[in-house]
């Protein structure tokens, strides 16, 4: 974020020195190279807020949506837990505890093994 803060500046600054030096080598004269620095270091300041804005907007809306996510992930954990919940509560609460069933038949393999002895002896 700091960079981002320097960035006008920093771009103000490396473009001035760029056009220097090419001044300097294409042999211009001192006040043009100075006239043409100046022109140029405040373009490319402007040129930097306009951008530095730009990247600050864009950080914003990536870490509101980075929020806005975790919010949504954290309240479906917390619906999922409550679900589980209910369901646990529901589950514990729905034994059948009767025992009035006269259904209840032994094995046949008992009766036959009732039989055989029986009929061994």
């Amino acid at each position: 974020m700091r960079y981002l803060q320097m960035l006008p500046l920093l771009m103000a600054l490396a473009a001035a020195l760029i056009s220097g030096i090419l001044g300097f080598f294409k042999s211009m004269h001192q006040k043009e190279v100075i006239m043409q620095m100046t022109l140029i270091m405040v373009i490319f300041y402007v040129t930097g807020l306009f951008v530095r804005s730009t990247l600050i907007c864009a950080v914003e809306q990536i870490e509101k949506k980075i929020k806005q996510r975790e919010e949504e992930e954290e309240e479906k954990r917390k619906e999922q837990e409550k679900a589980e919940d209910e369901n646990q509560r529901i589950l514990g609460t729905n034994i059948d505890m009767t025992a009035d069933d006269n259904s209840f038949d032994p094995l046949p393999v008992s009766e036959f093994i009732k039989n055989e002895l029986k009929n061994d002896d």
